[in-house]
């Protein structure tokens, strides 16, 4: 972001860019790269063909046909495929849903009959119901707050492209497509930690057992007595305690035409927690996401020779018989949830932090394959990052709708009521047009809309908690998306609604273009 007060500089003004894949067309050689001098004009963007990929050395793809001075059009978009389990066998117990490897099949054959979409990143997301069906777009979903009624589980799979041109592409000079890859890490038993998870990862990198890039180590959580990562169903009775487990899942991506070797360092994981500094009673007195992205962004750039893989909201349970809570989280892998529902005898509070871990490996020097630092810019040189992030929360739509208070139902489903995940990409380009940011990272986050400590802070809240309140016996979850850019980008104005709306060609169906 540009420091206020001073102008972009022509060096600062940059066009969209996303993580570089391996075996791409621009890039068929591990250490071959293309500097670009300076930034695109619009008769050089006139020169370039709408498949063109221009490749720099820091590990980024640049998307050519966009400037800061070229805002009226928008090339490349950023897009979503939802991958939602399917029943396989009904039962009058519990139906048998999808396994996840079975999604990442389907992941894989999308690609293959959508070459024109260049997939950047993958994520694991969950979509909570009742007693509807589940709309993966939509921006509001449900679970249950009453005794008397489940919550369904679904968990599935988001993947992230950008697409040149969704309609009329050129099939022969298309960047897809790409295999999508994964490995699920579990522990061993209550007495196992993640320290044994990572030397498991990095044993796998040591070996080679990982076929392309890493695009995120996801810390995910499952049912103890399930113990199988992949199922993707599951049934929670919300006035019943439920014991979770955490496992690691590695995701990775390369071109289907094969991997390309790429070295890696150790990976390893940071966690920032937030701190008590009795600033906002919204929060408990702790420190909200965006202090806990400060130090991170501030830590990483200091340590210029470890590389970002990804960053996760990660919400950790608060123990009461731990005194320090800035202690390390890594003994933290199994966790009890208490029941707490309207129309239950007795209920428990469950608290817990969201905790910003950053996942990194050692950056390997290309010539010597082992602990010396390579970098961006020559032989020996590494660039420190400059890392900042953007949420964009769906907005209640301009029309009548009350939500609900104290009462034991809502008047009318709020999915409707509110932007969905398809509005938000329109949100998210128009933002990407006029700022020029680089996307190094994109992630699906859900924060409840009316309780829990996140009614206020929505996203930035990392004090939140699980309990029946307000008489009511569903909650429903507000999805948002929360997208990591690198490097400087140009900021909004205070009179950034009313040019950038003049300056885009098309509409928003929420008659705002608000990212808050």
């Amino acid at each position: 972001m540009s420091q206020r007060g001073r102008p972009l500089s022509v060096a600062d003004k940059r066009i969209i860019g996303v993580p570089v894949l391996p075996g791409s067309k621009a890039n068929p050689g591990s250490g071959s790269s293309l500097s670009i001098a300076g930034p695109l004009t619009n008769e050089r963007n006139n020169n370039l063909s709408g498949s063109s990929i221009a490749v720099i050395n820091d590990d980024r793809i640049f998307l050519p046909g966009l400037t800061l001075e070229n805002t009226n059009v928008l090339k490349w978009k950023l897009r979503h495929q939802d991958f939602v389990p399917n029943c396989v066998k009904n039962s009058k117990k519990e139906d048998e849903y999808e396994r996840f490897s079975s999604l990442v099949e389907r992941a894989n054959q999308w690609s293959i009959q959508n070459q024109q979409a260049l997939v950047f990143s993958f994520e694991t997301v969950i979509w909570p119901s009742i007693d509807r069906p589940i709309f993966t777009d939509s921006g509001i979903l449900q679970k249950s707050m009453h005794a008397d009624k489940k919550t369904k589980i679904y968990r599935g799979l988001r993947v992230w492209y950008f697409v040149y041109d969704e309609n009329f592409y050129e099939p022969a000079a298309s960047p897809g497509p790409f295999k999508l890859g994964y490995i699920n890490y579990t522990l061993e038993g209550k007495s196992d930690a993640f320290p044994s998870l990572l030397s498991k990862i990095n044993g796998d990198m040591f070996k080679r057992n990982v076929a392309g890039k890493i695009v995120k180590l996801e810390t995910l959580h499952m049912l103890g007595d399930i113990s199988d990562p992949d199922v993707c169903f599951w049934i929670e009775q919300p006035d019943k305690s439920r014991d979770f487990v955490s496992f690691v899942r590695l995701l990775y991506i390369f071109k289907k035409d094969g991997p390309e070797e790429l070295k890696y360092g150790d990976i390893g994981f940071r966690d920032f927690i937030p701190a008590c500094d009795q600033r906002t009673p919204h929060n408990h007195g702790y420190e909200i996401f965006s202090d806990l992205w400060r130090k991170a962004a501030r830590w990483l750039h200091s340590n210029p020779n470890l590389k970002f893989i990804n960053a996760q909201g990660l919400f950790v349970k608060v123990k009461k018989d731990n005194v320090d809570s800035q202690s390390t989280l890594w003994d933290r892998c199994n966790y009890k949830e208490h029941g707490s529902a309207y129309g239950s005898l007795g209920h428990q509070k469950t608290e817990y932090f969201q905790v910003l871990r950053i996942v990194y490996h050692q950056v390997v020097s290309p010539t010597s394959g082992a602990g010396a630092a390579g970098g961006a810019g020559g032989a020996g040189e590494v660039i420190p990052k400059k890392l900042f992030y953007k949420v964009f929360t769906p907005l209640q739509l301009r029309r009548a709708v009350s939500l609900p208070s104290e009462e034991l139902e809502p008047p009318v489903p709020l999915d409707g009521h509110f932007e969905d995940l398809r509005q938000l990409e329109d949100k998210a380009n128009a933002w990407l047009s006029f700022s020029g940011a680089k996307v190094c990272g994109i992630e699906t986050v859900t924060t409840r809309l009316m309780t829990g400590g996140q009614e206020m802070l929505g996203p930035e809240a990392t004090f939140v908690y699980n309990d029946r309140e307000k008489s009511q016996n569903r909650e429903s979850l507000r999805v948002n998306i929360r997208m990591y850019v690198d490097g400087e980008f140009k900021d909004f104005q205070p009179s950034w609604r009313s040019s950038l709306a003049s300056n885009l060609s098309f509409a928003f169906s929420s008659g705002t273009l608000s990212t808050n």
